[in-house]
């Protein structure tokens, strides 16, 4: 629907300039007669691919190779016999019919071709220009006649209120008439590329931007019609490939404007790159491929016949040896660098990658496993092989309790800070992590069941070790008892990584090693823990328990103690009384 759209532009643009006529100029474009007689204009609609057509001042048909367009307020597009086409209007500027080029012959009628019996020979007519005027074409000129009149030449060349430039590099150098393309070898490209510039105060649009069938061809183009703003410009490229050695001739086509574009073909050099075992010819662009930094690329060339090469291009070096030619490309940092190869008349744009040093994989130690509670324990990063350069990473912490009604013991943290993240880094030459001049991090267990994941983050390249605490008995981590003349005291720390201490037993013995009365006091502490356990955030108490002495004090020497959660009793062992 490209074209209904050109033509709905100049209906709109015919409210200020009156459109004379609408015809196809013998070139492929479809175009508008506009002005007065004697001052014709002729701005295109549809650039390109038209190759008939007719106006009645109502109705507008146009053919293409193999469509029929008409448009009657509205556009209505057909399939139709390949070639050029002739057609009539009645007296009220409908389309009637329509005769192919092959004699077939057509009625228009409820926007659709109906198929008639072919013709013998196709009727001659002369071409619709639009009301009360004829088209007539004359030796290679094209002429509104109205009849009664003197036929009028319309000028189909605009003068270009555009400027076009070839751009080299930064630089833009006008085009005149001509314009000639480097030299290639057959089989290969060569490229140009242009700028179309707006000097006026007004917008101008390209309504067309093609080359005549030849080895030209344009790309990275807009697509007309494109407007340009004031002070504006559009960009297009050329590119040159004869498939064959000659020379080359044609036109690009900017609206009416005209370049002669040459091209020629030169005798080929042959450049060939080793790829592997196999020698292949260099293309351009030519990617030499990817290594580390501080590392030297090296790729050999062959030319035939022999032709000194050049290169240019910053970390880009040519050596020779023997009958081949190495190029060697260097860099210190992490890049990628372009460089230019020229072989005789040939142009090769090459490039390389440099790359950081990949960081090394680290391994954890202790190894995933196991871990228990109330622990600090060294946690040491190493590396299979020694750094090529310093590297930065991150440890991580990530804790998850083996029951949800644990909570996330804060506890479980490196030292000294408490921190659950920690920064390492890996100097060059080492095969041992670094934090902050320690080869170790100390990792605090703390006091609840469940899993700690650590995570070594250098750059993406992560590494996890897992560490699981079982839940376990109660954990005495310090007691002791006291007695004096009429009171003894048990003091007990301990962890309790389920929090389920639920009850603890005293025994106390005598100097003669028999129990002392009342005997073994067993007491529920389940209520009391779990208020303690629920509010404390942590696995960890300290517990005294006082009991009044009767009678010789003297006489007791020691105390047994038991406590017990829901993975078993824990005994502390006789404990002196002092």
């Amino acid at each position: 629907m490209r074209y209904l759209l050109l033509f709905f532009t100049l209906s709109a643009f015919a409210q200020t300039t009156p459109v004379a006529g609408i015809f196809h100029d013998g070139k492929g474009a479809l175009r508008s007669l506009q002005g007065t007689r004697g001052a014709w204009t002729a701005p295109i609609l549809v650039p390109h691919g038209v190759i008939s057509a007719g106006y009645s001042g109502k109705t507008l048909w146009y053919k293409t190779e193999t469509e029929l367009h008409v448009l009657d307020g509205e556009e209505t597009i057909v399939p139709a016999p390949h070639g050029p086409a002739a057609a009539t209007f009645n007296e009220t500027g409908d389309l009637v019919e329509i005769y192919f080029a092959a004699g077939e012959h057509a009625a228009w009628h409820r926007q659709a071709l109906e198929f008639l019996d072919p013709v013998a020979e196709v009727p001659s007519f002369l071409e619709d220009l639009g009301p009360g005027r004829l088209l007539v074409r004359n030796e290679g000129g094209l002429y509104a006649w109205t009849p009664g009149l003197a036929p009028v030449l319309i000028p189909l060349a605009e003068t270009p209120s555009f400027q076009l430039f070839h751009r080299t590099g930064d630089a833009e150098v006008p085009v005149g008439a001509s314009f000639q393309m480097p030299a290639v070898a057959a089989g290969e490209s060569s490229t140009a590329r242009f700028r179309i510039r707006n000097p006026t105060s007004n917008p101008i649009t390209i309504s067309r931007l093609s080359i005549d069938p030849s080895p030209f061809r344009t790309f990275d183009q807009f697509i007309p019609p494109y407007l340009i703003p004031a002070n504006g410009q559009g960009d297009f490229s050329v590119r040159f490939t004869p498939v064959e050695p000659g020379e080359f001739t044609t036109t690009l086509w900017i609206n009416d404007l005209q370049v002669k574009l040459q091209g020629g073909t030169v005798a080929s050099t042959s450049v060939e790159i080793l790829e592997g075992s196999l020698w292949k010819l260099l293309t351009s662009p030519c990617d030499l491929g990817t290594v580390e930094r501080k590392s030297t690329l090296n790729r050999r060339l062959r030319i035939t016949p022999d032709a000194p090469p050049t290169l240019a291009g910053t970390g880009f070096t040519l050596s020779s040896s023997g009958s081949e030619w190495i190029i060697n490309v260097s860099s210190d940092t992490a890049r990628t660098l372009t460089g230019t190869l020229k072989v005789a008349n040939r142009t090769f744009d090459l490039k390389a990658a440099f790359t950081e040093f990949p960081s090394p994989r680290p391994s954890f130690q202790p190894v995933s496993g196991k871990l228990t509670s109330g622990i600090q324990q060294a946690i040491v990063l190493q590396f299979a092989q020694p750094a090529k350069a310093t590297v930065f990473g991150l440890l991580k912490l990530d804790f998850t309790p083996s029951t949800p009604a644990l909570g996330n013991d804060a506890a479980i943290a490196f030292l000294p800070r408490m921190e659950r993240t920690v920064n390492f880094r890996l100097n060059e030459g080492s095969t041992t992590a670094d934090f902050s001049g320690s080869n170790s991090v100390l990792l605090q267990t703390g006091s609840t069941a469940g899993t700690i994941v650590l995570t070594a983050d250098m750059g993406g390249l992560t590494e996890q070790a897992m560490y699981r605490i079982d839940p376990a008995p109660v954990v005495f981590t310090a007691s002791k008892a006291s007695i004096s003349s009429s009171l003894a005291e048990v003091l007990l720390t301990g962890v309790d990584n389920t929090r389920s201490t639920g009850k603890i037993a005293f025994s106390f013995l005598r100097s003669d090693g028999q129990p002392a009365s009342p005997g073994r006091m067993e007491v529920d502490v389940t209520s009391s823990f779990n208020n303690y356990f629920s509010t404390s955030g942590t696995g960890t108490f300290q517990l005294r328990a006082s009991f009044p002495v009767t009678g010789d004090a003297a006489g007791l020497t020691g105390v047994d103690v038991e406590i017990t959660n829901v993975q078993g009793a824990t005994q502390s062992g006789r404990l002196p009384l002092k």
